[in-house]
């Protein structure tokens, strides 16, 4: 199901549901539907339709404690009233990405009609370079447990943690925001509010090396400490607490995955990403919040995966996070790949097992006093971000709703003859009065190669070397003569086929291309 639009529409059922699969798995599993149907080749794609599929990279939200509706994945639309998903086109016996997919292998129908291509505007695009911001909740134990530990080591290894990813050429990772925290018996945000401002992070972990146990308690909140640094929840636990627990509306940041757009919902600009560093000694001995509290937290936004490909996708280095087992995965089901946490075990008691099997990442230091970890969380953060969105192998399908009253079931499938994927959207238009709300207008966008998509208008010359000229939401065509372009201001020709090339002198200007038949713009920035 989806969430919400931005229109007010009421939208439900945006289910990953199954073409014949079996259940059992943390998502409706994935068709092992094995119907023969014939072999043909679509629209330059150098792949068959019976041998194509996709990952859905739209987020699934589950928890009743967080979601309103729970087992939906949040909808993706644009205004006036565009449909769209993003997905992960993969082959669809082994699961890897496909070197020329297109939207001819899958199927899009409402009500059981196949939408109009034409009339619709129907186009699936690679997404180049979609912007990351990364959200980092740092949680520290302070209980009985860490009295041995050195706390003045600890602190400068978390201090050495934060500035050796601010000074990354990884922009995402040198960029993060953080939130601190420290837990005992009770759990206490020391910064509450997302920043990257070193100063007040540092601060704030001179105060608590100080004050180490504060008035928190010698106990071991551990999965609290997991719950309130997420956020978000609102609920009385597992045990019914006799007080709710309300952590949206507590004033605290909360670590809200998702795509964000530029407020007009025009375009994609980004999607935000969140983990959770914890640096623990002990077992959690306070029980008002469980390991499956914390398992919740941590999933109730995911991205999915297959089980056999998520056993080979590891956030163990920031290179190796793909699949390489090539093999048929019949008889799969899908799992959630969660927020990451990252589990940084101090002292030397050991790899607590119960934390261990929360987490993405698990750096045992069996020292009370070296505390030498800042590399590989920066690596492991990497590798999570490769593993949950897979960078290299993002596209966006849209479409134009062209009704504006009535209910209809949107079906998005891949129709393969192993594992298919489908997701459909029940879109209740009849209970809003849209009549208003007019079709969508011709818009002029700027493409990348292969009519890609450059998300916030914005292209790195390190991506893109040519930028092209396209006009959506019209079935009139238009040539390479219906276009100008400007590149910071000054007049620039286009190539035999239209486009124009860009080069590193272009950086921090603006390009304008004008569809000169209908006076409208479209306008991308050049970043390095």
């Amino acid at each position: 199901m989806a969430r919400l639009t931005p229109f007010g529409i009421l939208l439900s059922s945006m289910l990953l549901v199954a073409c014949g699969g079996g259940g059992g798995s943390v998502v409706p599993a994935a068709s092992t539907d094995t119907t023969d149907t014939t072999d043909t080749t679509d629209g330059g794609s150098t792949e068959t339709d019976t041998g194509v599929t996709y990952f859905p990279l739209q987020f699934y939200l589950n928890g009743d404690e967080y979601v309103e509706e729970s087992g939906v994945f949040e909808g993706v639309y644009f205004l006036p009233l565009i449909h769209g998903y993003i997905i992960a086109p993969v082959d669809s016996t082994n699961l890897e990405k496909l070197d020329n997919p297109s939207v001819d292998d899958y199927s899009i129908t409402i009500n059981d009609q196949a939408i109009d291509p034409v009339e619709q505007g129907l186009v699936m695009q690679k997404i180049i370079d979609l912007p990351v911001v990364l959200n980092t909740a740092i949680v520290i134990d302070t209980s009985g447990s860490t009295q041995a530990i050195d706390k003045a080591a600890l602190i400068t290894a978390i201090k050495g943690f934060i500035s050796t990813a601010q000074a990354s050429s990884d922009s995402v990772i040198a960029n993060q925001k953080y939130t601190l925290w420290a837990f005992g018996s009770s759990v206490e945000a020391l910064v509450p509010t997302l920043t990257a401002d070193a100063s007040i992070l540092n601060t704030a972990l001179d105060s608590l090396q100080a004050n180490w146990s504060g008035s928190r308690g010698d106990a071991t909140a551990l999965y609290e400490s997991i719950v309130r640094a997420v956020g978000y929840y609102k609920g009385v636990g597992p045990v019914d607490l006799g007080t709710e627990v309300d952590l949206k509306t507590d004033g605290i940041d909360d670590l809200n995955d998702g795509y964000f757009n530029d407020g007009a919902y025009s375009r994609i600009d980004g999607v935000k990403l969140s983990n959770v560093v914890l640096f623990t000694a002990g077992n959690n001995s306070v029980n008002l919040f469980s390991a499956q509290s914390a398992k919740e937290a941590l999933e109730w936004q995911s991205l999915i995966t297959y089980v056999e490909q998520a056993a080979t996708e590891t956030t163990d280095s920031a290179t190796d996070t793909t699949a390489t087992d090539t093999t048929a995965v019949d008889g799969s089901e899908t799992t959630l790949v969660g927020k990451p946490l990252l589990y940084v075990s101090v002292g030397t008691g050991g790899v607590d097992a119960s934390v261990e099997a929360l987490a993405s990442k698990v750096i045992d230091t069996a020292s009370n006093n070296t505390f030498n970890v800042a590399a590989e969380l920066i690596a492991a953060q990497q590798s999570a971000i490769s593993v949950r969105i897979r960078p290299d192998n993002q596209y966006l399908v849209r479409y134009e709703i062209l009704e504006r009253d009535g209910k209809h079931v949107h079906v998005f499938s891949s129709e393969s003859a192993s594992y298919s994927y489908k997701l459909t959207t029940e879109l209740d238009l009849a209970t809003n009065d849209l009549s208003g709300l007019a079709e969508a207008s011709p818009a002029v966008e700027i493409t990348g190669p292969s009519n890609s998509y450059l998300a916030a208008d914005q292209v790195s010359v390190t991506s893109v070397k040519s930028l092209y000229p396209a006009t959506r939401w019209t079935e009139i065509p238009y040539s390479t003569g219906n276009y100008s372009w400007t590149v910071g201001g000054v007049s620039r020709s286009a190539n035999t086929d239209g486009s124009i090339s860009i080069t590193s002198a272009d950086v921090g200007k603006t390009v304008v291309l004008t569809n000169t038949s209908l006076s409208i713009t479209g306008t991308v920035t050049v970043l390095d």
